[in-house]
């Protein structure tokens, strides 16, 4: 330290030997405190990560890594890409990961599920509840200036755990929530592929799954998950699928960040097993759709301030009602796509020309509950069932003209009907 020099004699005429110049600038201010060499890296908990900590470095297991999404930034014409991830640390803490642009070419194929990684360099900012599960208020956002590093295993970071909801649960849940479940595949449709306007067309496939109530729900698979190796009685836990709802059943959507495991770690997978095997030995599936959700009936009258009262999971109720006069223009009945029932010419371009095509009843009614009228229209299965003919069989017009007549006098002022109306507000 230049304190710790001591003069002692300034007059000297002649260097001895070569010593070096000393320059010191003595208005340059010093570091308060130096880095000390072999300083050991200070580990975070994820529970302790924040946007104003801009300096942190993280140990984590990998627990779920999604498919590359491509996605368009707000004033851009080009599209950028994501790759979502799933943490773990020590403490059993999780939080998601969000790989962006040239980091996905530099780290996609190094980060593997089960992996030990120490991570620094990135930011933390909210999580987007819409695309994950996982309960952390942050997440973690990484590029190719991030520093990911493999570690050795740490058995001191957790393997993943699971926290799947039953399948009745979800009738409570609210529409687009995401969730984790596990259930026993009962059903297995054929892979078709439906056009999606931000990617074109995308494979797609309907999975039937039951837990131990014994209720259906229906799960489709999008994407590349759409081609995975299903069976009849198989066990499997799903994470990060969104919830939907169609006709009044709930139903569950695959996202790029869903993840599919066979016979996961859980402690309900024994008795799943069981009643797999108890189901699959039956002639006659004890195994039933799962219900419809509905409200109590409701009267026309109420109709704009019961919907305006509907909470999310009230999205539909049921009108008790009379058929009154008929509302339509043209063709009642229309060529449709088998997969999604879009009207269409020859091929759907959505579902692709493996869908196929066939007729479907579309037409309006009146009816009125005597508190007052409103205009409903009849669809599908929902007509055939009320008419008793199959579209198909009145696609003349000298044939729908006939069954036109008929529903005069055969729907109009007859026996009151229950309506199943759809909260669209």
């Amino acid at each position: 330290m230049l304190d710790e020099l001591e003069i002692v004699y300034q007059g000297l005429k002649k260097l001895i030997g070569n010593p070096i110049e000393l320059k010191c600038d003595l208005d340059e201010e010093l570091p308060k405190e130096l880095p000390e060499e072999n300083k050991e890296t200070v580990i975070v908990p994820l529970k302790y990560l924040k946007p104003s900590l801009s300096d942190w470095t993280v140990r984590v297991r990998l627990t779920n890594k999604g498919q590359v999404k491509l996605f368009k930034r707000p004033q851009s014409k080009s599209n950028d890409r994501l790759l979502s991830l799933e943490f773990i640390d020590r403490e059993g803490t999780k939080i998601t990961g969000i790989l962006f642009r040239d980091g996905i070419t530099t780290y996609e194929r190094f980060l593997q599920i089960g992996n030990c990684y120490q991570i620094s360099k990135g930011q933390i900012k909210v999580a987007n509840k819409k695309y994950t599960s996982v309960e952390h208020e942050y997440c973690i956002t990484l590029d190719e200036s991030s520093l990911i590093e493999r570690i050795p295993d740490d058995p001191l970071i957790k393997q993943v755990t699971h926290n799947f909801a039953k399948l009745l649960e979800i009738q409570e849940l609210p529409i687009e929530k995401l969730v984790d479940i596990i259930g026993i595949v009962d059903r297995v449709g054929e892979v078709t592929s439906a056009y999606k306007s931000d990617e074109g067309f995308v494979d797609r496939r309907s999975v039937h799954l039951y837990d131990e109530d014994k209720q259906l729900i229906e799960l489709t698979l999008w994407r590349s998950l759409a081609k995975e190796s299903l069976a009849r009685g198989q066990i499997i836990g799903v994470r990060n699928v969104r919830i939907g709802e169609f006709n009044g059943r709930r139903m569950l959507n695959t996202l790029h960040e869903t993840q599919i495991i066979p016979n996961p770690a859980d402690p309900r997978l024994a008795a799943l097993e069981i009643l797999a095997r108890d189901v699959m030995s039956q002639t006659t599936s004890p195994v039933k759709p799962l219900e419809r959700f509905r409200e109590k009936a409701v009267l026309i009258a109420e109709l704009e301030s019961f919907k305006k009262e509907a909470t999310e999971r009230q999205g539909y109720y049921v009108i008790n009602a009379m058929v009154i006069g008929e509302k339509h223009e043209g063709s009642i009945v229309y060529r449709g796509c088998k997969n999604c029932k879009r009207k269409v010419q020859d091929v759907c371009k959505s579902c692709g020309a493996n869908a196929g095509t066939k007729f479907y009843f579309s037409f309006g009614l009146e009816v009125t509950d005597g508190t007052g009228k409103m205009q409903i229209r009849l669809l599908g299965n929902s007509a055939e069932k009320l008419l008793g003919v199959a579209a198909n069989s009145v696609t003349d017009e000298s044939a729908q003209r006939q069954l036109l007549s008929s529903i005069r006098g055969k729907v109009l002022f007859s026996n009151f009907l229950d309506v199943l109306v759809r909260n669209s507000s």
